[in-house]
């Protein structure tokens, strides 16, 4: 024998679970269901926390959680603009087969692929893609081969504004800037993190990356050379990538090398004994990296202590 119970209805104009701003979040594939998902968690509640007439912007290397793109729909629905630039891994396996992927597709058919319109999401290479199921374009939004690989392996959205919570508050110009693709295996399989923090100028830049990424799309050449950053004064300072260089193999000229060439790390104490001193124990970084890359991604770098940055390995993840 069983017993059916009606769950509650939310309640009308109830306040959205409030996520974490200014701090990162991290999943442990060891632990939990919800620590496992706890990225995917937190950016489900900055997407139901964004109100009517606020606008969500993405770009992801691989988007293909249902439970994301379910709340992106929602989003739509109540008057959110969202709009998504994918890579084509997000439907496309390692030897360039095309498969079906069922959130890609619920999000191609409630959010449409007209990239002027309210929400859409689009394609790196949906410009000179045919269709014939196999993937022939091998692209950036914006970087081309040679050399290669080029392809958009972007992890972050953006919310113009979230909010108001059950403590009154409200954030603006909030970034999400995570390690993890929004695929079952990054729960499971990976350690990942995710910074979540409210910052004008930061955000007007990756905005601005993101309408690049969009436009970018429709130059048969790309552009290699679109490489920018965020001015100084700020907490945090982006730079966007690709940038062209005339060697790809100088480490002088490499963002996340020049990056952690800054960090000093000591220690302060003394012995076993307790009679000697050793050095100073602390981190810091000073970040003003020159940058090359051949993929589109974004890095995030503090600009005091400890860093946070977002690159591509030599194989895509």
């Amino acid at each position: 024998m069983g017993l059916l119970v009606a769950a509650p209805a939310p309640q009308a104009g109830a306040a959205p679970v409030k996520p974490v701003v200014n701090g990162p979040v991290f999943n442990d594939p060891f632990g939990t269901p919800a620590q496992q998902k706890a990225i995917f968690t937190q950016l489900v509640d900055l997407i139901d926390a964004t109100p009517a007439g606020q606008t969500i912007r993405g770009s992801m290397f691989e988007l293909a959680d249902q439970a994301v793109a379910d709340a992106l729909l929602a989003a739509h629905a109540r008057g959110v603009g969202v709009k998504l630039v994918v890579d084509d891994s997000t439907y496309v396996d390692a030897n360039g087969k095309e498969y079906a992927n069922a959130a890609y597709t619920s999000l191609k058919n409630g959010l449409g692929t007209t990239d002027t319109a309210r929400s859409w999401i689009v394609v790196r290479d949906d410009r000179f893609e045919d269709a014939d199921g196999v993937d022939d374009v091998q692209r950036g939004c914006l970087s081309v081969a040679p050399p290669g690989p080029a392809y958009n392996h972007n992890k972050f959205f953006l919310f113009s504004s979230i909010g108001p919570f059950g403590d009154g508050t409200t954030s603006s110009k909030v970034v999400f800037q995570t390690s993890s693709n929004l695929t079952n295996w990054y729960k499971v399989e990976s350690f990942n993190d995710a910074v979540t923090f409210a910052d004008g100028p930061v955000y007007d830049g990756y905005a601005s990356y993101h309408e690049k990424l969009r436009a970018g799309r429709y130059l048969a050449g790309g552009n290699n050379n679109a490489y920018f950053s965020t001015p100084t004064g700020s907490t945090y300072r982006g730079y966007f990538f690709p940038r062209g260089d005339s060697s790809y193999n100088n480490p002088a000229s490499d963002t996340i090398v020049n990056a952690l060439d800054e960090v000093a790390c000591g220690y302060t104490g003394t012995t076993a004994s307790g009679t000697r001193p050793t050095s100073a124990s602390s981190c810091s970084t000073s970040t003003t990296p020159a940058s090359r890359s051949r993929t589109s991604s974004p890095t995030c770098a503090p600009r005091a202590a400890g860093s946070t940055s977002c690159t591509p390995p030599p194989r895509p993840r």
